[in-house]
């Protein structure tokens, strides 16, 4: 069973999206609030803990020292921690994030997260888009490129963090990097051997659960929307539909997670709003 947190921290459509998305790959996927984690979660029952994106300090207001713990625990026994954005900055040992008010200002936030992986979750990324706001204008749509096999794919990028390691603690695996525009490689994805017993984390940047066509549906019908996000409309415009093969961010992440994709059927949900991610 593949666990998605949707509780106090979440957008509003993240987590039914992720949930969908594994579903239709043949992977059982549920959701589970903060009280299910307090609770206790065990490897022998939840093949996979995912946490998609919103906010980090709401994470840890809901769950808790308890639930905190169990997570960390949940690992150091052979769980597997899936992180997106904002679950990608939670699953690191120190977050850095700058954030923008509604009147243009900036914010930031420096915290600790449930420590798998040893560095810095640092972002929002300004070398791909605006400081996060939580609008349109600090998204984009991104070409990742893949360590392993060196395979590019666009995917969404909206706020979440480069992982940069101290390279004096730990061994991880780069998944996928980022090149910006100065030529140097953000790393966009790690996976993190924690404790010894295969527990293992996930980490990513972007947003691999939203598919081309996602994008299309929520932003090509809002015109004022595509006005104010011209990274993320430029993006699904610079090439023929054909260069983006439908869900394979998501397919690359599954491959990543040891999942083998059962169908590639795209996932549409009709009441998602783009704001709402």
């Amino acid at each position: 069973m593949i666990k998605v947190y949707n509780g106090y921290g979440t957008s509003a459509i993240a987590p039914r999206l992720l949930i969908d998305r594994f579903n239709k790959h043949g992977h059982t996927a549920c959701s589970v609030n903060h009280q299910g984690i307090k609770n206790g979660i065990s490897p022998k029952d939840t093949k996979i803990l995912a946490f998609g994106g919103q906010s980090v300090t709401q994470f840890k207001e809901a769950l808790g020292q308890e639930g905190l713990q169990n997570i960390q625990s949940y690992v150091q026994n052979g769980g597997h921690y899936l992180g997106i954005c904002a679950g990608g900055y939670f699953g690191a040992d120190h977050i850095d994030f700058t954030g923008q008010n509604d009147d243009g200002t900036l914010y930031t936030k420096n915290a600790n997260g449930l420590g798998f992986f040893n560095g810095l979750a640092q972002g929002s990324i300004t070398d791909i888009a605006e400081p996060f706001s939580g609008k349109t204008n600090s998204s984009a749509v991104i070409t990742i490129s893949t360590v392993q096999d060196q395979i590019k794919y666009k995917t969404l990028y909206w706020g979440g963090p480069e992982f940069i390691p101290d390279q004096t603690k730990q061994n991880i695996r780069i998944l996928s990097h980022f090149k910006a525009a100065n030529s140097r490689k953000l790393i966009m994805g790690v996976q993190c051997p924690v404790g010894d017993k295969g527990g293992r984390a996930t980490l990513l940047g972007y947003h691999p659960e939203v598919s081309q066509a996602n994008i299309k549906q929520w932003i090509l019908p809002n015109e004022h929307v595509a006005k104010h996000s011209q990274a993320l409309y430029n993006g699904i415009h610079e090439a023929p539909s054909n260069s983006y093969p439908v869900d394979s961010a998501f397919t690359f992440l599954l491959h990543q997670l040891g999942l083998k994709p059962t169908n590639k059927k795209p996932c549409t949900i009709k009441s998602a709003r783009f704001k709402d991610i």
